[in-house]
C-alpha cells in the first residue's frame, strides 16, 4: 500500500502544462514587429484560435492564462467559451519589451513596469512567470498562451543543452511537465488542429511576435 500512496502523491504533484503562442495578428500579416503593441488577430488568426478550441486533448483544461495583450487572449477565448472558464491574464507573459520597437511603432507599446529589456531580461522573467503560475494553481492540466520571444527564451532556460528545437508556430501546443519543482519538456510544435487547412502560408507561424 505504501507504494501506491507514493504513487498517488507523485501523480497530484506533476502538473501538465500546454502553451503556446497567440495566433496571427494583423500586424504578423504585414511581417511587422509589434513586442507590447497592443495588435488584435486578424481573421485568419481568428480561424486558428477556433481550431485550437477544438482540440480533444484540451478539453480537460482547468485554468487558461495568458498574457493581457489582445492577440494572446483572442487566442484563448474560444476555448474559454468552450470549456466556460475563465481567462487569467498576466502581463508578465508578454513579449520582450524591446526599446527599438518603442522607437519605430506607429502604435505606441502599453506600459510595462520593467522597462525595457534585453534577452537575458525576458529569459529571467520568463523564468519567473512560470514559476509564480505553477506556485498557485493546484489543478491540471493548464494552457498558457504567451509570445514568441516569451516561450523561446523559456524553452531555452530548461533545455540548456538545446536538446529540442521550437519552430514558432503559431497556436501550436508545447507540452511541459512540471514536477519535483522542475519542468520539463514532453513535446514541441503540435500544429495538428492546422494540418490541411489553407491559410496562404507554408507553416501557420507568420512572422513577427
Amino acid at each position: 500500500m505504501l507504494w501506491l500512496m507514493i504513487l498517488i502523491v507523485q501523480t497530484l504533484n506533476n502538473l501538465e502544462i500546454f502553451i503556446t503562442i497567440h495566433a496571427l495578428s494583423t500586424w504578423n500579416e504585414l511581417g511587422r514587429s509589434q513586442g507590447h503593441c497592443d495588435t488584435e488577430l486578424s481573421e485568419r488568426g481568428c480561424f486558428m484560435a477556433q481550431q485550437l478550441a477544438l482540440r480533444k486533448d484540451l478539453e480537460h483544461v482547468k485554468k487558461i492564462y495568458t498574457s493581457d495583450l489582445k492577440r494572446a487572449y483572442q487566442t484563448a477565448q474560444p476555448l474559454s467559451e468552450r470549456l466556460k472558464i475563465p481567462i487569467i491574464k498576466k502581463s508578465n507573459l508578454r513579449e520582450g519589451n524591446w526599446e527599438h520597437y518603442f522607437k519605430q511603432s506607429s502604435l505606441k507599446p502599453l506600459p510595462f513596469a520593467r522597462g525595457f529589456e534585453t534577452k537575458e531580461d525576458l529569459r529571467r522573467r520568463a523564468q519567473e512567470q512560470m514559476n509564480e503560475i505553477v506556485s498557485e494553481t493546484d489543478e491540471s492540466p493548464i494552457l498558457i498562451v504567451t509570445h514568441g520571444g516569451f516561450l523561446r527564451e523559456f524553452i531555452k532556460s530548461i533545455d540548456q543543452e538545446g536538446r529540442h528545437i521550437y519552430e514558432f508556430i503559431r497556436t501550436a501546443i508545447n507540452r511541459l511537465l512540471y514536477v519535483e519543482e522542475k519542468f520539463a519538456i514532453q513535446s514541441l510544435n503540435d500544429y495538428q488542429h492546422l494540418e490541411g487547412v489553407n491559410l496562404g502560408l507554408s507553416k501557420p507561424e507568420g512572422r513577427g511576435d
